[in-house]
């Protein structure tokens, strides 16, 4: 009489360790998910930053040579961070 109670005891408590292990696993799943579409967005982001750039550089060879020479006058080669800080 005591070996199918205990058998069920034994059965009841590895359903509930499988259960437990399987919801534990299922949380660290989700949290993956959710870092992975953090990172496709990012990625999708990059990708408009990246054609954005083309886009003005191609603007930018559009620019007459005069035009950028007379715009490259205003722009310092380097600039004083310090100084640049303080202007603003």
């Amino acid at each position: 009489m005591i070996k199918p109670i205990l058998s069920f005891i034994v059965l009841i408590l590895s359903l509930l360790f499988a259960f437990f292990y399987v919801m534990s696993e299922f949380g660290v799943v989700q949290a993956h998910q959710e870092n992975l579409v953090t990172l496709d967005d990012t990625i999708q982001k990059g990708e408009m930053v990246k054609k954005l750039i083309a886009d003005t550089g191609e603007s930018l060879k559009t620019v007459d040579a005069d035009n950028l020479a007379r715009f490259e006058v205003f722009l310092p080669q380097t600039i004083d961070s310090l100084r640049f800080a303080n202007n603003l």
